[in-house]
């Protein structure tokens, strides 16, 4: 069976939704999806869907401030640094009420899935539900599918894999409950357990612990973030919406086999084998990393800081040729700077040689 596992991760959830793009618009489906905290909560929209239209437009919809019940125009205010006594006095008020509180109210994460999430639709689903949370009452974690979950209390046990400790803990069932990132932020072992032998997990790369899945049999592929997502709490709406692109672009790569870790190369490795056969046994040491076995792959990514200093396009599928003629461009000469940034003497001298070898390249 295929299933797709959402990491935890709070506001980089935005990634999850331009990854899920990107799957569903290249022909993939799922018989299971589960996920921890927004994991959780993008999961259900997509498991009552059979695709992404929901999670897109939730997304694009409700910002982190939103749901955190802060003004947007002041989230701006400070980050873009516009003090003021005004500026100081919201905040001020904000800080009080959380101490208040004990925590954040969850009133409007809870408003957000009762508008975004629909129990009966997602019940009557034939893919599968899972979420992770933790109680805390009882000392212990809980993978839960949705069969498991009372009718009627979807949206209080979504909620209860996401008290982010941040949030104000509310009772349920007469219980406390943490999200569930404390024990598994990334549940592949929950669908492993049911019998899924093909899982899609995407990360966030949150610090939260993650339990591996060590059956050979169970083939795990990851979407891996090529960028740093920021802060689980970040509320601007530019980071999420540049989020998402990456996300859609590092599925692409998985999904393409594109080459490359932060850019997006498509080609057979013919180009990079030319550029191979020009080097010592000993550079090709020092080239090739200990776990990656494709050296064609290994040398594209190896010259990708030559991309970033010529400010390549990011978002961009790059062929194997046009990269590294494009990387022909990179200056050398000790007069010029663009190139400085390398601090190791033999890195910098692996460069050079390369562009030499670049500009040689018909």
């Amino acid at each position: 069976m295929k299933g797709l596992v959402l990491e935890g991760g709070g506001a980089k959830g935005a990634y999850h939704c331009g990854a899920v793009k990107a799957l569903y618009d290249s022909g993939y489906s799922f018989d299971g999806v589960a996920g921890t905290s927004i994991g959780a909560i993008n999961a259900a929209m997509i498991v009552q869907d059979g695709g992404y239209e929901t999670l897109w437009k939730a997304w694009s919809e409700v910002s982190a401030a939103d749901i955190a019940g802060v003004s947007r125009e002041q989230i701006d205010a400070l980050r873009n640094k516009n003090y003021s006594v005004k500026l100081a006095e919201y905040w001020a008020k904000e800080f009080v009420s959380v101490l208040k509180n004990a925590g954040v109210p969850t009133d409007n994460l809870l408003a957000f899935l009762k508008k975004y999430v629909d129990e009966d639709k997602l019940r009557a689903s034939k893919t599968d539900y899972a979420l992770v949370t933790y109680c805390l009452s009882d000392r212990k974690p809980l993978e839960l599918y949705k069969e498991d979950i009372p009718v009627g209390s979807l949206h209080e046990y979504i909620l209860a894999s996401a008290y982010y400790p941040l949030f104000r803990l509310n009772r349920l069932g007469g219980k406390y409950y943490l999200d569930g990132g404390v024990y598994d932020n990334l549940p592949v072992g929950v669908l492993a357990s049911r019998g899924y032998d093909d899982i899609i997990a995407i990360r966030t790369k949150s610090r939260p612990p993650r339990r591996p899945v060590v059956d050979p049999d169970i083939r795990v592929r990851y979407i891996v973030p090529s960028e740093n997502l920021g802060s689980a709490v970040d509320p601007s709406e530019d980071k999420m919406e540049k989020n998402k692109k990456t996300g859609y672009y590092d599925a692409l790569r998985m999904i393409n086999g594109y080459m490359g870790q932060k850019y997006y190369v498509k080609g057979n490795g013919e180009t990079a084998k030319k550029i191979l056969s020009q080097l010592s046994r000993k550079e090709l040491d020092e080239l090739l990393p200990s776990d990656d076995n494709n050296i064609e792959n290994a040398l594209i990514t190896y010259v990708e800081p030559l991309a970033t200093s010529l400010k390549a396009e990011k978002y961009k599928i790059y062929d194997e040729e046009e990269y590294f003629l494009m990387l022909k461009d990179a200056l050398i000469t000790k007069h010029e700077k663009n190139i400085t940034f390398f601090s190791k003497k033999k890195e910098k001298e692996l460069y050079e040689k390369i562009i030499r070898i670049l500009r040689r390249h018909k």
